[in-house]
């Protein structure tokens, strides 16, 4: 078996009523692309944004921004606004990944919002951080946080976010520099029914897969809290456990299914 991980990671922050929020989705092609042994980007992303829309309260009308999504060689300067729980919700569900998008041009379009008086106190961003027409994130994202608009961004996959934006962090209220890093290695381990009690067959996500014995077992990701999920395991089959797991959204967000994978390929002698 293998573990394959898709987390996300914001900057923290102190507790605060609902506020007006600013979801922005990057649909940008390069969302399609795939972990080493796990689902598209694009479907971490669009799911949280999903669960996050789903979670907002009914006098709060969100302010979707869906970054790329429509098919062109160029960058789109800004990203297309949705208002509206029922249209946001509708647009995600039908968005697919294409084009390019220009994330600070984009943050930088909320910030001027929020310093027009529109009530902006949050933007919560779901990407992989694969940047293609440049500009100035971590000035784009001060001038959020200048105008007391708290960013969240949320990275799929282990895309690590500029060291810049770490700085931004330590001027808003209650952030750790720690929070801006790249995830550290998941360990995982099985507990089988054919193994002594005091034995563990132990592994990392996104790393070689582990044998473990024909039968009945357990797997532990050692998330905060653990994922244990059990299934029986035949003979000479090929199983990745894929887990999508944003623990500092509010509600968190963790979610898990098992892919049988086909068997090897055989070399020819």
């Amino acid at each position: 078996i293998s573990v394959n991980l898709l987390s996300g990671s914001s900057a923290p922050s102190e507790s605060m009523p609902p506020p007006r929020v600013a979801i922005v989705l990057d649909a940008g092609a390069s969302m399609a692309a795939i972990t080493h042994e796990g689902p598209a980007h694009w479907t971490a992303a669009r799911r949280g944004a999903e669960r996050l829309l789903g979670t907002l309260p009914l006098d709060r009308e969100p302010d979707l921004r869906l970054l790329a999504g429509a098919r062109g060689a160029g960058c789109q300067d800004l990203a297309r606004a949705v208002s509206g729980t029922e249209a946001a919700v509708d647009a995600v569900t039908r968005a697919t990944p294409a084009g390019k998008g220009a994330l600070a041009a984009t943050l930088t379009g909320l910030a001027q919002t929020a310093s027009e008086g529109g009530g902006l106190e949050r933007v919560v961003v779901f990407t992989r951080l694969g940047e293609e027409c440049g500009g100035d994130l971590c000035g784009a994202a001060r001038q959020l946080v200048g105008r007391d608009v708290r960013l969240d961004l949320v990275v799929i996959g282990d895309g690590a976010p500029p060291a810049c934006l770490a700085e931004v962090a330590q001027d808003s209220a209650a952030s750790a520099p720690a929070a801006w890093q790249p995830p550290a290695a998941i360990p995982f381990h099985v507990e089988a029914e054919s193994l002594d009690p005091s034995l563990r067959l132990c592994g990392e996500a996104q790393a070689h897969p582990v044998p473990v014995p024909p039968g009945r077992g357990t797997v532990v990701v050692q998330l905060d809290p653990p994922l244990r999920v059990e299934r029986r395991f035949e003979p000479g089959t090929r199983w990745r456990l894929d887990v999508i797991d944003f623990p500092q959204l509010d509600p968190p967000v963790r979610e898990w299914e098992w892919r049988q994978l086909p068997p090897p390929v055989k070399e020819r002698p």
